[in-house]
């Protein structure tokens, strides 16, 4: 029997409604304007993005990521206590940090305008990702969702892959590797175009579902040479960043990397949960998760990841109204989602 429960949204832990934006100028709008363009998503009624409160819980973040990088070190043998709850507070964040990067790739962190462009990147840059790298990917999840580049946990069901490779790759991405590869992937950009291009082209080879239009818009997104040289100070301060926060932690700085390494691993976890197993395209297969009102917060409702897919233009706070719209079912607990992954890969 499917359970409700109370989930973050508009109207705080009471699951009121928002007010609707009344167009692009209203007044009433302020300054955090609407969500829906004319004829972005057809099905639901434009809402209004709660900017004040993004870009809030982005402040905060940023003054966990700071202390964590570089007071942290300080506090040294002084208060080692003190030193871990602030770690582990870096890592536990890591979900709403990613949460809000994902609303600016969707242009709905911050409204319209340049603020909701550099909201995403300092954020991303913090998470040691560079913006557009990450803003393509999860452009074309949505666009070709279950293309070959988009499936790790699902074996080939020819064979054609040994079992020993596939799990490889299941486990590799699950256990930090998608995390990893979204950042190292940026580095392509330190290299010139040429060999960038080639990079592209083996990254994103063969023929199969989503594979060439993919190819073919990561040429044309990462041509410009503009694009590329911000993708570079993405990279430079992504790098320096820890580099010189480790310097700080001295002969302490496998606490540092252990809390790097959890975030890493929070993120893939999470990014990989909501499509196990599920082949396709089709997004009303992906399951919804149960929470309770303080994980919904703290995962920003990505366990209404179907609902994102269906209507990616409603903020995330607006998930819960448009769920409880619907037929408001859970398929199975947000900790059920996270442990069966560990069952190994999937067929397709």
């Amino acid at each position: 029997m499917a359970h409700r429960t109370v989930l973050f949204g508009t109207g705080g832990l009471s699951g009121r409604r928002s007010p609707r934006a009344l167009g692009p100028e209203s007044p009433k709008a302020g300054n955090t304007g609407p969500t829906c363009r004319r004829g972005a998503v057809a099905a639901a009624r434009c809402r209004i993005i709660p900017a004040r409160l993004n870009l809030a819980l982005g402040s905060a973040i940023l003054v966990v990521d700071a202390w964590a990088f570089f007071v942290t070190p300080m506090l040294g043998e002084r208060a080692p206590v003190a030193a871990i709850c602030s770690l582990a507070l870096f890592v536990a964040l890591a979900p709403i940090q990613w949460g809000l990067v994902h609303e600016a790739i969707h242009g709905i962190l911050a409204g319209p305008g340049p603020m909701n462009r550099l909201a995403g990147r300092v954020l991303s840059v913090l998470l040691g990702h560079s913006f557009e790298v990450v803003r393509f990917g999860h452009l074309m999840h949505h666009a070709h969702t279950g293309h070959d580049f988009d499936c790790p946990d699902r074996a080939p069901p020819d064979g054609g892959a040994s079992a020993g490779r596939v799990m490889i790759r299941h486990y590799g991405h699950i256990l930090g590797g998608q995390y990893v590869l979204t950042a190292v992937s940026a580095w392509a950009a330190l290299l010139p175009w040429r060999a960038t291009r080639r990079l592209i082209a083996a990254a994103l080879a063969g023929d199969g579902p989503g594979a060439v239009p993919i190819r073919e818009a990561a040429l044309r997104r990462f041509g410009p040479a503009r694009r590329r040289a911000a993708i570079r100070a993405d990279v430079v301060a992504a790098f320096s960043l820890p580099a010189l926060s480790g310097f700080l932690y001295g002969p302490a700085w496998p606490w540092l990397v252990s809390a790097l390494y959890g975030r890493a691993l929070l993120l893939s976890l999470m990014d990989n949960m909501p499509h196990y197993g599920v082949g396709g395209s089709n997004a009303a297969e992906i399951p919804i998760f149960r929470a309770s009102g303080w994980l919904s917060l703290l995962v920003m409702n990505h366990h209404l990841h179907r609902i994102h897919h269906l209507q990616p233009a409603l903020p995330w706070v607006e998930l819960p109204v448009e769920f409880a719209r619907q037929d408001g079912r859970y398929d199975t607990a947000y900790a059920n989602g996270i442990l069966r992954q560990f069952r190994g890969p999937t067929r397709a």
